[in-house]
């Protein structure tokens, strides 16, 4: 395009309307503009050069590696072996594993990636900041689990290396990492400097869609209001699922004519058309971070934004070039259990989902303020399968899904559990962590290898094909036609008994193929933080509730969880200017409570309790006067203490007051949605 205009004469202009890649029909509609000629035979031309240009690029992958004073693959096993002594694993099967995942991991040459994220992880550990407990099918390894990447052992949660990693499965692994949603930028900073010059976060583009396109072309045409939202209602109905690439037409749009007076008047659908799809600006994405084996810059193009680079390039294209993406993820979650474990004193262990007590609790759905298990719908899954060990609530968050609720697997579970169905005949010898149910796309795995020696690609098929509903596409229909004669005939030649139960082997099939499956590692791994919460919950409700309560932001949801720390014994003092600014566990007739923050009343805020707190404590009422700002403190701010009574100091009537209102709380009903 750039040579058309050359041989054109001229540029684009450089008004608003040409801020855009020309298409084809612009070119040559410009070049008949300009000279009265047909453009074809110059077209031709240009394309016969285009099409002698030719470059075919092929990019490897490449995982950057680091000095450790010694060969990658003797250090990797050097950290497992001193991993696995550390957690109380050093026995046979779990060496044995590893040695296996290892002899895989060496020969895909993957050793430098878990080095990179072994690396990540010990620098936020050893700075006290809060890392999850793994997420994904990398929850299956037990090298990522000696090397504290996860905190799953697959021998004894169920999980599955192959799911992850195999000789054959030749993609780049990919291990998501969960931070304290506070102190993540830190490991983001850590990567920049340990790999300088060559990490970067990642871009993001924002692309020109019906709304935003027409509220800034609105703008900057001076076009009523009224009359873009009609734009929109016109413009939504054309194109109702408009992405980047869908193909706007100038004429088609132009047959309405509402949009035929707008373009009249201000050109509107002339930008339009040539706009919509085309990017609108770079972002920077939340959490990705690209590594390069080399300097960033002979890889791809950067950009300095906000005092920082960036790459010019999203995920798809450094997918393309084979760039290194991490996801440093933030999680509020792991900023509560981080802040539980310092006020506590107890850091995670195993024992927390082997105690019958946390247990116990999940199968009363005593979960309220519990990750995954908060909401009504999870309590129900609770409720109807009664977990009796962890496998059971691995389960429950994995069966806590549309698709599988909607498929009747919560009640099929608690069924087989408890013994009034058998799911299949040949499962349940497979399957006895699921009772034979079919929950977890591991299942397949153990079902396809155990049961019949699939092809792990006739297995990979079969996982790629499961939607989260049961409607699958013709294609992939067809093939598990094949796939299902070669699960029933292995089966067969395996197990020679089963000659006489081909309908049976084959109505199986028809359950590992019938709907939506989870993973099982991301289920375990995410368990693990529920579990975790749980535990303080019950041992520790006072820590628990308080830090909960600090990190809600939704007032409604804030009420309920207070509703819930009432009925399980905590008292809640309510806020005073002698308070603290937000939730905190405070002494009070001689035991320990929660007191509510003066920032988190409606009508006082971050400012005005900040310069309440400092300024504090106070003798009485004329003390506050006296010694806050009144600029801060205003009529308005005092007018809502003196509403919530935070300027009681008379003793018996701010003890009545604190029994007042824990009586309300205990009474209440709690609904948390």
């Amino acid at each position: 395009f750039q040579l058309m205009f050359k041989i054109a004469g001229k540029q684009f202009d450089n008004d608003y309307s040409q801020r855009y890649m020309p298409t084809e029909k612009d070119v040559a509609r410009r070049f008949y503009k300009m000279y009265n000629k047909n453009p074809v035979k110059f077209l031709k031309n240009t394309k016969e050069l285009a099409d002698k240009c030719n470059c075919e690029l092929e990019f490897e992958e490449g995982i950057p590696k680091l000095d450790w004073g010694m060969e990658s693959k003797k250090f990797l096993k050097k950290l497992t072996a001193k991993g696995l002594k550390r957690k109380g694993k050093w026995d046979k099967e779990h060496v044995e594993q590893c040695k296996k995942e290892l002899d895989v991991i060496f020969e895909l040459g993957f050793e430098d990636y878990f080095l990179l994220c072994w690396d990540i992880i010990k620098f936020a550990l050893d700075n006290n900041i809060g890392y999850g407990h793994g997420r994904g099918s990398v929850c299956g390894s037990t090298v990522a689990y000696a090397l504290n990447i996860t905190d799953v052992d697959p021998l004894e949660l169920g999980t599955v290396f192959e799911r992850f990693l195999r000789k054959d499965k030749k993609k780049m692994p990919d291990i998501d990492m969960d931070f304290c949603s506070e102190r993540r930028y830190e490991v983001i900073d850590y990567i920049y400097e340990r790999y300088k010059g060559r990490a970067t976060q990642i871009a993001v583009y924002g692309y020109y869609k019906v709304n935003n396109l027409t509220n800034d072309l609105a703008k900057v045409l001076e076009i009523p209001k009224e009359d873009a939202d009609q734009a929109k209602k016109i413009l939504l109905a054309m194109y109702p699922e408009l992405v980047h690439g869908t193909d706007v037409v100038y004429e088609d749009i132009m047959s309405d004519k509402f949009m035929q007076e707008l373009e009249d008047e201000y050109e509107f659908v002339k930008h339009f058309s040539r706009l919509c799809g085309q990017v609108r600006y770079l972002g920077k994405h939340a959490g990705g971070v690209a590594i390069t084996t080399g300097k960033i810059t002979d890889q791809f193009a950067v950009i300095k934004s906000g005092g920082a680079y960036q790459s010019c390039f999203d995920l798809s294209n450094l997918d393309y070039l084979k760039v290194l993406k991490m996801d440093i993820l933030g999680l509020s979650t792991v900023t509560i259990t981080k802040e539980l474990e310092e006020l506590t004193g107890v850091k995670y262990s195993d024992d927390m989902y082997k105690d019958q007590a946390v247990i116990e609790d999940f199968r009363n759905a005593n979960t309220t303020g519990v990750f995954q298990f908060d909401k009504q719908g999870a309590k129900a899954v609770l409720e109807l399968i009664k977990p009796d060990d962890i496998q059971d609530v691995i389960a429950a968050t994995a069966m806590n899904r549309p698709a599988p609720l909607s498929m009747g697997m919560p009640q099929l579970y608690a069924d087989a559990k408890e013994g009034n169905i058998v799911v299949h005949s040949l499962s349940s010898k497979y399957l006895p962590e699921t009772h034979g149910c079919l929950v977890y796309q591991e299942d397949i795995i153990k079902l396809g290898k155990g049961l019949s020696d699939l092809e792990w690609s006739s297995i990979d098929k079969i996982m790629k094909g499961l939607k989260e509903t049961t409607d699958m596409s013709k294609k992939v229909r067809a093939e598990l036609k094949y796939i299902k004669v070669e699960f029933v005939e292995k089966a067969i030649e395996k197990h020679p008994r089963l000659k006489k139960k081909k309908k049976e082997l084959e109505e199986l099939f028809e359950l590992m193929t019938g709907g939506y499956l989870f993973n099982k590692g991301h289920a375990a791994g995410y368990i693990l933080l529920s579990v975790q919460q749980q535990w303080y919950k019950h041992y520790y409700p006072i820590e628990f509730w308080a830090t909960t309560l600090k990190y809600e932001g939704d007032d409604r949801r804030r009420k309920a969880y207070e509703v819930a720390a009432a009925k399980d014994g905590v008292v809640i003092i309510p806020a005073h200017i002698n308070g603290p600014a937000d939730y905190e566990v405070v002494e009070w007739g001689g035991g320990r409570c929660i007191q509510r923050g003066l920032k988190l009343i409606k009508g006082i805020g971050p400012k005005a309790s900040a310069e309440i707190e400092e300024k504090g404590p106070f003798i009485d009422k004329p003390d506050y006067d006296e010694r806050t700002t009144k600029r801060i403190c205003n009529k308005r701010v005092d007018r809502v203490l003196e509403e919530i009574g935070a300027f009681e100091f008379n003793t018996k009537k701010w003890r009545k007051a604190i029994i007042r209102e824990n009586v309300a709380l205990r009474n209440s009903t709690l609904v948390v949605r």
